[in-house]
């Protein structure tokens, strides 16, 4: 999104599919993965030689029972950025008790998944 002199976008905007399990109050069944997945990514985004980077998000390293999500950015010297994220989820069945651990995790992984550059016209 254009606001003025900045360009805003989320640095993951191609895969963000991290979806938030919904909330149960009172849950009765555990959460089971028959199989564990990974999702890994890796871009170079093309900056507009008409703007310069004013923030970019620092990464994350985040680890749990259920999994692990990071990514990383980095400024390039040919005006690039270069972002790559990494979202593993275990295999396993969790007792019902650990449900909002669980859905923390994802809620985590999606929030990461929607951090923002901000761009500024030269």
């Amino acid at each position: 999104a254009l606001n003025g002199e900045r360009l805003i976008f989320n640095i993951n905007s191609l895969s963000n599919n991290i979806p938030v399990p919904p909330r149960y109050r009172n849950r009765v069944h555990p959460v089971k993965f028959s199989r564990g997945y990974k999702y890994e990514d890796e871009y170079t985004i093309h900056l507009p030689q008409n703007f310069e980077i004013e923030a970019l998000p620092t990464g994350t390293n985040t680890e749990s029972k259920f999994g692990h999500y990071n990514y990383s950015v980095h400024k390039n010297e040919d005006n690039t950025m270069t972002y790559k994220r990494s979202f593993f989820i275990k295999e396993g069945e969790y007792n019902k008790d650990e449900y909002d651990d669980f859905r923390d995790f994802f809620r985590e992984a999606s929030l990461q998944d929607n951090a923002k550059v901000v761009l500024i016209r030269k």
